[in-house]
């Protein structure tokens, strides 16, 4: 009998969270106009994440070395291909620090250390906004799945004095000749303090060495077994 009790209870408990979890999923993921965590405006899905080998890049006050996400980084997705003369545009919320030459801004292709080299590119900051400018044509196809998002490796720049969440927007015109612009607005999350962290790469990740492109940490494929 009080077995039979305590399993009837633990029925109840595990209904009663379930019932939570769904008004939750409801309320938070399915209602349109309640903002979560990684909901982003514009054509790109904008997401900012911290850096893959230091692990104070989103502390605040701390040297601003994070990635600015702008396409799924699984690598059976494409990213935005890019022809010659087109530029993607970075936008900080003025609340960072960064001088006329903050550091090395390097697109990557949707995983860490595996950018393309020499760098097709080059970078100009004209107040808190960095823009890349392609100097050979960046297809889809030609160097993996394409440009996916951009490293901040600011080693000149700070990040904010204050904990918080601030402004990142990310513009892409994929086509010098052409009107077209892809828009997105996100956010960076700076943190008051450094977390522990566990690296899945190293800066000299990768068999057999430089150059890139290495092997991709977070996307993997396994055989059966």
């Amino acid at each position: 009998m009080a077995m039979n009790m305590f399993v009837a209870e633990v029925v109840k408990t595990m209904q009663r969270r379930l019932a939570l979890l769904a008004a939750v999923v409801l309320i938070f993921g399915l209602v349109p106009g309640v903002a979560t965590a990684h909901r982003t405006q514009g054509d790109l899905d904008i997401r900012v994440v911290r850096a893959p080998v230091a692990p104070d890049g989103t502390t605040a006050g701390a040297v601003l070395d994070f990635v600015v996400v702008f396409a799924d980084p699984n690598p059976a997705i494409p990213g935005v291909g890019m022809k010659n003369g087109g530029t993607v545009t970075v936008a900080l919320d003025d609340s960072f620090d960064l001088p006329a030459a903050p550091g090395t801004a390097i697109i990557l292709q949707g995983w860490p250390q595996s950018p393309r080299v020499p760098f097709p590119y080059t970078t100009s900051v004209t107040g808190n906004t960095l823009t890349l400018t392609l100097t050979d044509d960046w297809a889809v196809g030609d160097f993996g799945p394409g440009p996916k998002a951009v490293h901040l490796a600011l080693l000149a720049s700070h990040n904010p004095a204050e904990a918080g969440r601030y402004d990142v927007d990310v513009s892409i015109q994929p086509d010098p000749a052409s009107a077209e612009t892809l828009e997105g607005h996100g956010h960076v999350r700076i943190i008051p303090n450094v977390p522990a962290s566990v690296n899945v790469v190293s800066l000299f990740s990768g068999p057999p060495g430089p150059p890139p492109p290495f092997f991709n940490p977070l996307f993997q494929e396994v055989t059966a077994g």
